[in-house]
């Protein structure tokens, strides 16, 4: 399975995420669904904030060129919100699960679909 077929067919397809992305622990994405893109600076600062939450809280979450407010932020999991729209970030080993959603989506599934892909990568070495 290509990085695009999990983004398209485990988030998107799911139908609790609207748009996705998979980029790596040292930058670069690996597959995005069209008309969301996460930069590089945004990839730093996300993958920095796994370790250290207190920048996101302090900063906020970026990704798509938008500033989120960070809600909870810990060593494998990132939620944040910005509206009626937000993310959830799921490190794995290699690489972060972005899943993006807006209402009448729920963060709590758009949460549980993006950690179920996250603990399904990191079960297969990724």
């Amino acid at each position: 399975m290509s990085w695009q077929s999990y983004v398209d067919e485990q988030l998107i397809g799911s139908g609790c995420v609207k748009h996705g992305a998979i980029v790596g622990l040292q930058g670069g994405t690996w597959a995005a669904s069209p008309g969301f893109a996460v930069s590089e600076a945004e990839i730093a600062k996300l993958v920095k904030g796994f370790g250290e939450a207190s920048s996101l809280q302090a900063e906020g979450v970026h990704a798509n060129g938008i500033k989120y407010m960070c809600l909870n932020a810990g060593d494998k999991v990132i939620r944040a919100k910005f509206k009626n729209t937000g993310l959830v970030a799921a490190k794995t080993n290699q690489a972060v699960l972005i899943g993006y959603f807006e209402e009448p989506m729920l963060i709590g599934n758009c949460s549980a679909t993006v950690e179920k892909l996250q603990d399904y990568l990191i079960g297969c070495g990724y």
